[in-house]
């Protein structure tokens, strides 16, 4: 359903692009989307199956066979650690600009970990139900 409005929205927009149906991870495979998590976005990738789940396709962003992106914006509901291990390569070789939303203190304290030998991570913005929005840049 998401793919089919993204998709719609694109046409409504006059954008042309490229679809891809995966969910991006740390790995090729398969892994669930639990589909009852709050409101619309709020979906998120979940290790077993169970009530509410859907099974998903997951690709590595390194795998994906796409040019290499310019910018790249990561929101994927605390799943964003998998998305940066993802995409090791794409961040060494190319150095994309990313904007990341990190859900939590721990997870903001992971990703600036993961990105800390190679990228400069900034906040940009913290909300009350401690998000953050994070802007990383190649050092």
């Amino acid at each position: 359903d998401t793919a089919d409005q993204l998709r719609s929205n694109l046409e409504r927009n006059e954008v042309e692009a490229t679809v891809l149906e995966y969910a991006v991870s740390k790995f090729n495979g398969e892994a669930y989307l639990e589909t009852n998590s709050g409101p619309n976005g709020r979906e998120k990738i979940i290790p077993n199956s169970k009530t509410n789940t859907i099974s998903v396709k997951t690709r590595r962003i390194d795998d994906l066979e796409i040019s290499a992106p310019d910018i790249v914006k990561i929101d994927t509901e605390g799943h964003e650690k998998q998305v940066l291990e993802g995409m090791k390569d794409i961040l060494t070789e190319y150095s994309p600009l990313i904007y990341i939303e990190a859900h939590g203190d721990q997870e903001l304290s992971t990703i600036r970990e993961e990105m800390m030998d190679n990228y400069e991570v900034q906040e940009l913005h913290s909300r009350v139900d401690v998000n953050y929005l994070l802007k990383a840049e190649k050092r």
